[in-house]
């Protein structure tokens, strides 16, 4: 069950932590979703599509740094596509004569 506020993906290797932040969170109106490994995380993040993302930055199989380069990236493409093509647009315009 998803709780009102959304879901928020806790990556975390210790199953202690991962526990204790999950509590503090649902505390907080979120359902907590943990997963232990970059592996995980990955499928739980395409599962749950999180509202936010709380990441340990040594996992097991992956860096977190890079675990969250790679779940950044299509957001970031979403972000800036649109802004930058309104950009060119722009500067077309601003171009002719």
């Amino acid at each position: 069950m998803v709780a009102e506020r959304g879901v928020v993906l806790i990556v975390e290797d210790s199953p202690e932590l991962a526990e204790l932040i999950s509590a503090i969170v649902e505390r907080e109106g979120f359902t907590g979703v943990a997963a232990g490994s970059a592996a995980a995380a990955r499928a739980a993040y395409q599962r749950h599509r999180p509202v936010a993302v709380l990441l340990d930055w040594v996992l097991p199989d992956a860096p977190g740094t890079e675990l969250c380069r790679e779940l950044r990236a299509p957001q970031r493409r979403n972000e800036h596509g649109p802004r930058s093509r309104r950009r060119r647009r722009r500067l077309r315009r601003q171009a002719r004569p």
